[in-house]
């Protein structure tokens, strides 16, 4: 074959596999402890480490497994022998890809499945350009229907037909469940609604289209560069990393978003938070539950907030799993709430003048770290330092849930917080307050969510987060933006000084632009300048019209026309869907008062078809999940409602649009 120039046809599945050292694992073998405990103390795996090297067999064992990882890892990530993994954190199927490309004569093909991460990864950039110039077809594919039963469902992985390199030119298609779905769609006409996710039954869609089909050519490489690379000009457009749209309604949105001001435009300040192991090994925090006595000593992760609220869930006392949390009931939730977290601080302990114990909290915040930032002092800028925990900050969670609810999920929280690396954060302490409230606003609607899920991998990182669009403050609605994200997210005092900060006389003018009218409702401008109890939205269905309302403001402030967001929303979020539809295990059904019903009271409902009235009383009541097991008591009162996000989000557009015409803008 070699004789001859190489392979005609290569075809193989290379092993998904990093070769990463995992002495837990080698110790394993000769004690199962080391697999089956759960967050075991660094003294506590100490002691045990001991005593199991000290087993027949044990020390020769793992010294020689991991002598042989890491020379594998040297091997398959050395420049002298693959030029193409330089600057890429080792992964064997990427080795493979090389050595296929080499393996080929000049016309022939390698087909190969594997995953598609080094399309994505910030450190491919070699590795990528040596990739797009060979790529004929990209089919991407979300292991939804267990096609690989080992693989786990959420698993992306791709197949991939490479020949010899040539200008960029190849067909692609993402959030594919089935084979029969790229067949189909290559064949089909272009008729009928774009599909997504999922199907309006809520079933994975394996609806053919040609829309799923995206033909990518150096103008889609520049557009993924205009939006990937913005920050650095260095990245040839050849290297960008890849952006992924289902459907071309995707595509298009995905090209505005790329040309709209972003947060990388505001140079916010970042802050990673602590490392849940390094940081927990050097004393800095510790594993125990309980109430904080005040924001100072809370250490947050990620399941303790959702999209704009960040009092979605509090640590329960068990701490079981990453799923051990308890809601919150918002409407009673004290003006002085702290949500109970699984992690505290560790002080330094130190003697004071009379020999007593203090604590050295300011070590602790030097630990934690400083933004340095300018600042304007008399007639000139000098440079500024202060503490991290001294500012409000946008949190989000750093896992990419890409097919979830939602992808990007943040709230602001007031100083003293802090938080371990499952979130990161963003800051601008040198700029207005009203700043971060807009890139609150920007960061909790499905658009920015979009663009995440679209261009970020299995994390999302400071990178990512930059490419997010903003509202400019010059916008007119801004003000209504900042109105409604500040009911969304100041939820206790520890935000009055936010509140008044970016209050704005306006607030008192603005309105709803639609849902359902209750005696319980209250009115959207009813605010006033200083926090108060009334000050956030506590009723489900307000906290949702409020984010629906920003949903449309958003693609108004980027000029994405309705039909696009809704399209976004209707291919792009299939569990939202389900969820807005009354359907899965988070279904969003109200009732008569905007509280949105819990799984119990809605499975009676269910069970008895769904009865406009006539529900029993004890069937429409339900304890309210606490973590401390002291919920309250609540009666559901009917009709119960399921809304349609769809027209809520169009009526919201076009009142927006009105309310803009009628002021000039």
């Amino acid at each position: 074959a070699f004789d001859r120039g190489g392979f005609d046809l290569q075809v193989g599945n290379p092993p998904w596999v990093r070769p990463d050292l995992d002495i837990s694992a080698l110790l394993g073998e000769f004690d199962p402890w080391w697999v089956l405990a759960s967050k075991p103390s660094n003294a506590g795996k100490k002691e045990r480490r001991d005593l199991t090297l000290d087993r027949e067999g044990a020390r020769p064992a793992v010294l020689s497994g991991s002598r042989d990882v890491a020379a594998t890892a040297e091997f398959v990530g050395s420049d002298a022998m693959y030029p193409e993994m330089k600057g890429t954190r080792p992964d064997l199927y990427r080795n493979f890809m090389a050595r296929t490309w080499s393996h080929a004569n000049e016309t022939g093909i390698v087909t190969l499945v594997h995953p598609p991460t080094h399309l994505t990864d910030a450190r491919g950039y070699v590795l990528r350009s040596a990739t797009f110039g060979r790529l004929r077809r990209h089919w991407r594919f979300i292991n939804e229907h267990r096609l690989f039963h080992e693989v786990h469902h959420l698993v992306e992985y791709s197949v991939n037909v490479y020949g010899h390199r040539r200008e960029v030119d190849f067909l692609s298609a993402v959030a594919l469940f089935h084979p029969s779905v790229v067949e189909g769609s290559l064949r089909h006409d272009g008729s009928g609604p774009e599909p997504g996710f999922k199907n309006s039954e809520g079933n994975w869609d394996i609806t053919p289209h040609r829309a799923r089909v995206q033909r990518n050519r150096r103008e889609q490489l520049e557009m993924w560069h205009s939006l990937m690379e913005s920050s650095d000009f260095a990245v040839a457009v050849e290297s960008s990393r890849m952006l992924s749209s289902v459907n071309h309604a995707a595509a298009a949105v995905l090209e505005i978003l790329a040309h709209a001001p972003n947060v990388a435009s505001l140079s916010p300040q970042f802050s990673i938070g602590w490392n849940e192991t390094t940081d927990r090994a050097k004393g800095r925090l510790e594993s125990r539950w309980g109430k904080p006595e005040s924001w100072n000593d809370v250490i947050l992760q990620g399941p303790n907030f959702h999209v704009a609220n960040p009092f979605a869930s509090e640590r329960n006392v068990t701490m079981s799993s990453n799923l051990d949390y308890s809601t919150f009931d918002l409407e009673v939730l004290s003006e002085s709430a702290i949500p109970a977290t699984e992690y505290k601080p560790l002080y330094r302990e130190t003697k004071d003048g009379n020999g007593g114990l203090v604590y050295d909290t300011a070590a602790y915040d030097r630990a934690y770290g400083a933004w340095n930032y300018p600042t304007f002092r008399g007639d000139r800028f000098t440079a500024e330092e202060s503490p991290i925990r001294d500012h409000y900050r946008l949190l989000w969670r750093k896992m990419a849930a890409s097919t979830g609810e939602r992808t990007f999920i943040s709230a602001v929280y007031p100083p003293g917080t802090a938080h371990i690396g499952g979130a990161l954060a963003f800051g601008m302490p040198d700029r207005p307050s009203s700043t971060l409230v807009l890139f609150g606003a920007a960061s909790s609607s499905i658009l920015s969510d979009f663009l995440i899920r679209s261009t970020s991998g299995a994390n999302i990182q400071k990178s990512e987060a930059l490419r997010l669009p903003v509202v400019p403050a010059v916008h007119s609605l801004a003000d209504a933006a900042s109105l409604r994200v500040l009911r969304l997210n100041s939820l206790t005092t520890a935000y009055a000084d936010l509140w008044r900060d970016a209050y704005d006389p306006s607030f008192t003018s603005d309105s709803w632009t639609g849902g359902l009218d209750r005696p319980n409702r209250p009115a959207l401008g009813d605010v006033g300048p200083e926090w108060s109890m009334a000050s956030p939205l506590r009723i489900d269905e307000d906290r949702r019209q409020a984010l629906v309302e920003i949903d449309a403001i958003m693609a108004i402030v980027t000029g994405i026309a309705i039909d696009d967001l809704v399209t976004i929303y209707r291919t792009q979020f299939g569990v939202l869907n389900d969820y807005d539809r009354g359907e899965g295990k988070k279904a969003y059904i109200f009732d008569a008062n905007g509280r949105q019903i819990p799984s119990s009271v809605r499975t009676a409902w269910n069970k008895a078809g769904r009865p406009e009235t006539g529900l029993p009383l004890e069937d429409r009541t339900a304890v309210h999940p606490s973590a401390t097991g002291t919920g309250r008591t609540i009666v559901y009162e009917q009709p119960f409602r399921i809304l349609d996000r769809e027209a809520d989000m169009r009526q919201a557009y076009a009142e927006f649009t009105r309310r803009m015409e009628e002021n000039g803008s």
